[in-house]
């Protein structure tokens, strides 16, 4: 009997697994570079520092002026929970408001 269920199974794991890759979010990718990029102390979060070298980066690419009070302002509007640092979730969020 189980070897009958066997490829069944697989058939169906299979399926659901090329299902979910059908789901995935076209920006995560762009999302676990930038994170992999500017997280520098892998500590899980991006602190500060670490989001002002990211908004210099991303003025610097689009041609906009970079300054301080636009990147407080943008910080606290991702970190919704006011720890004083961006989760990848947080980080997440506001890498789709700005691409979308």
């Amino acid at each position: 009997m189980s070897e009958n269920q066997g490829p069944h199974q697989h058939h169906r794991r299979h399926h659901q697994q090329h299902h979910s890759e059908e789901k995935r979010d076209p920006h995560e990718d762009i999302i676990e570079d930038l994170w992999a990029t500017y997280d520098k102390d892998h500590n899980s979060k991006i602190d500060r520092e670490e989001f002002g070298k990211f908004m210099k980066d991303i003025c610097e690419i689009t041609g906009r002026k970079f300054t301080h009070a636009a990147q407080d302002k943008l910080f606290k509007k991702a970190d919704l929970d006011s720890s004083g640092y961006l989760s990848k979730q947080q980080f997440a969020r506001l890498i789709k408001e700005v691409i979308v």
